[in-house]
């Protein structure tokens, strides 16, 4: 069999893994439904808070303040009222390549590209980390004392006390 059909297959195929990665971000950000200072995410069922932890949503486009940089414990000791610390799958869904920082500015403007805290997704106790200057995600050993960013997430649509 001559080569060239083969580089005819992959030449089609690398076409088409561009063109499906192409769309990825603009499809990915369609699902995403701002309001206030949380961000609905309806392919997760996930609302995030909209500023990282430390900055305050300014009404208008903005995360104003400076983000604070907690340990792993200090990030786990906000979780209230359904608010937690993200799990690894959870926060690398929010991860957009091809940026940088590597996050939907629009959505979560003001992000610095930094080391963000997420749990295991089987055991939240586990630290873990996805670092939005190259959207890179991993497991620390041992450190939990590192000083990292934090955004806050929930299940399910909207939390009744931000509702407008």
């Amino acid at each position: 069999m001559p080569a060239w059909p083969l580089r005819l297959l992959l030449t089609a195929l690398t076409l088409i893994a561009g063109s499906a990665s192409a769309a990825e971000p603009a499809s990915r950000a369609a699902m995403l439904e701002a309001r206030g200072d949380v961000v609905y995410d309806r392919k997760t069922d996930l609302t995030w808070q909209r500023c990282s932890h430390g900055q305050r949503w300014d009404g208008k486009e903005r995360c104003i303040g400076e983000v604070l940089r907690l340990t792993f414990d200090e990030a786990k000791a906000l979780e209230a009222d359904g608010w937690r610390v993200p799990t690894l799958d959870e926060l690398t869904s929010i991860v957009v390549k091809g940026r940088k920082p590597t996050i939907d500015s629009a959505m979560f403007p003001d992000t610095p590209p930094a080391y963000f805290w997420a749990t295991g997704d089987r055991d939240t106790s586990l630290s873990w980390y996805v670092y939005f200057e190259n959207g890179i995600a991993n497991h620390y050993f041992p450190p939990r004392t590192n000083r990292d960013s934090v955004r806050l997430v929930r299940s399910g649509r909207w939390p009744a006390a931000r509702k407008q």
